[in-house]
């Protein structure tokens, strides 16, 4: 979906892949679904918060548990989205993250 609107999309299939990536990229936007295996996307949220080469990019956290949004506090500019979550809203709230479209 957000290929579609200039991002470049990179995937993790599990928490474990999560946190290599991010150890090697800081990139401007992550979607970050809050149950993954391995690692759970609550502790990548928390490591993505400590680390300083991240502390400029931007994340929306998307999980269809709407309680969880009461626990987990964002930084400011990083976002709460509760599934399902249609492509016109994604695509907008990832565009409002990072200040209008991509550029290389």
């Amino acid at each position: 979906m957000l290929k579609t609107v200039g991002f470049e999309a990179v995937e993790a299939a599990d928490g474990e892949t999560a946190i290599q990536l991010l150890n090697q990229y800081a990139p401007n936007l992550i979607l970050l679904d809050l149950r993954l295996p391995r690692i759970s996307g609550t502790e990548i949220l928390r490591y993505i918060y400590e680390q300083p080469h991240l502390s400029n990019t931007r994340v929306i956290v998307a999980t269809a548990h709407q309680g969880m949004s009461a626990s987990i506090t964002l930084r400011s500019g990083d976002t709460y989205l509760v599934k399902p979550i249609s492509a016109s809203l994604l695509r907008e709230t990832a565009l409002n993250s990072i200040g209008g479209i991509p550029t290389a």
